[in-house]
């Protein structure tokens, strides 16, 4: 009779043995696989880079969402943008916040300085020359003045465009005297 009174326990415990040896199994099935792919990973390994090693393309750096809003599309390009402001206001110059307060208004909401300041200040540089700064901070539309063709007295021609006599000195071959 005691084995009728221990009969559940005694299946109970049978169920869970070959539970174990079931899990067993399959934990042995899983370190063989395990295996398997350590070991392609290896051989994969002297042939392709890991993917933090990999040499990527240098992009240009986003602006931080701290540091204004992506440009929207449709709106004019940064110097249209400036041009229509200079000669639309109703001051002669306006300092760079002004310009930037300006674009936000009206065609970029969320603008932040850093993103169009640089380009503002090289329409105002030697090579570019759109801008003037007639006094510190200060930014006002360049007077464009039309080359003439001195020789003709009239307005320019082709040539004149893109070609410039040399002025006080002579040119000699490579550019010296």
């Amino acid at each position: 009779m005691e084995n009728d009174s221990h009969s559940p326990a005694l299946n109970r415990l049978e169920e869970i043995e070959a539970s174990i040896a079931a899990i067993q199994a399959k934990i042995a099935l899983l370190e063989a696989e395990r295996a398997e792919i350590l070991g392609a990973l290896e051989v994969l390994g002297r042939y392709i880079q890991p993917q933090e090693k990999q040499v990527r393309k240098r992009t240009r750096p986003t602006t931080k969402s701290s540091e204004g809003t992506p440009r929207p599309d449709g709106i004019p390009t940064i110097w249209e943008m400036t041009q229509e402001i200079l000669a639309t206001s109703p001051n002669d110059c306006l300092t760079i916040d002004e310009i930037v307060s300006a674009m936000a208004e009206t065609w970029w909401p969320g603008l932040h300085k850093t993103q169009v300041a640089p380009t503002i200040y090289n329409f105002a540089s030697d090579k570019d020359g759109r801008l003037e700064k007639p006094e510190r901070g200060k930014f006002k539309l360049a007077e464009k003045v039309e080359p003439t063709d001195e020789k003709l007295g009239g307005p320019p021609s082709a040539g004149s465009l893109f070609s410039t006599p040399a002025q006080g000195r002579e040119a000699g071959p490579g550019g010296g005297p």
